[in-house]
């Protein structure tokens, strides 16, 4: 009788912890409570068998009843162990969501800085300055690249022999005087000062901040460009492929396939 007992009780909780697997894709379920609660049903399992021993003892129940209660019981951990290993390591799995991106949406246009770290709004507003301004607008955009790419590196503590290299390359390519692609809006003032930190590399290594005032003087012309940007018919088609994008998103949520 016993036996069968607990047997129902782990099919029925193998059943519970089944439905709340297939149930993953229609809500979220807090893996904490179904832990907890499956802890909690052993655990008064168990204070229930210690209570149960007491009462078999003081009503003089022979040792032997007592050993079958005892085999009950390991019977009963058998069957939590195989609960364990069948449901409770899937469910956890399930409970993991799916690795999908929530995508690029209209919120990625917000400020510049957004629009510049989001691939889409960047190739779009890239296009709209390059179209605008020619090789000074194309050459501000990409050395605002070069210098994020340069503090990425410098903050990640590089070899500085690589950090060197490539602060070199925008140096030689950005800011010193007959640069190929110079930018005209950097102040030779600034531009001074990043050549003496530079130079000064052997007493103080070389860190993200080189080329603050470049970056400064680049982010507020970019700034300048978005705003006119943001009238343009460039920017209202970049907005239309943005709710396209949410729009598949949407309906990726209501299919329950995210």
């Amino acid at each position: 009788m016993i036996t069968m007992t607990t047997n129902f009780a782990c099919a029925l909780l193998v059943a519970i912890f089944s439905l709340l697997t297939m149930s993953k894709r229609k809500r979220e379920v807090d893996m904490r409570i179904e832990i907890i609660s499956l802890v909690t049903f052993w655990t008064w399992c168990a204070i229930g068998y210690h209570f149960l021993q007491i009462y078999l003892k003081s009503k003089g129940v022979t040792m032997e009843f007592r050993i079958t209660v005892l085999l009950e019981i390991v019977l009963l951990m058998r069957n939590v162990v195989g609960l364990v290993i069948s449901v409770i390591s899937p469910v956890i799995k399930s409970s993991e969501r799916r690795s999908i991106p929530y995508g690029e949406t209209r919120e990625c246009v917000g400020t510049v800085e957004m629009a510049l770290s989001t691939e889409l709004p960047f190739m779009h507003f890239a296009s709209y300055i390059e179209a605008v301004d020619g090789e000074k607008g194309k050459n501000t955009i990409t050395l605002y690249t070069q210098i994020k790419l340069y503090e990425d590196k410098a903050e990640d503590e590089a070899d500085q022999n690589e950090v060197q290299e490539m602060a070199e390359s925008i140096l030689k390519d950005y800011i010193r005087a007959g640069s190929p692609f110079r930018v005209p809006d950097i102040t030779d003032e600034a531009r001074r000062n990043i050549e003496k930190r530079f130079e000064n590399r052997h007493a103080r290594p070389l860190d993200k901040h080189l080329f603050n005032e470049a970056y400064g003087t680049v982010i507020n012309r970019l700034q300048d460009y978005f705003i006119a940007f943001q009238g343009s018919k460039m920017y209202s088609t970049l907005c239309e492929e943005l709710r396209k994008n949410e729009i598949i998103y949407e309906r990726l949520v209501n299919s329950d396939l995210i």
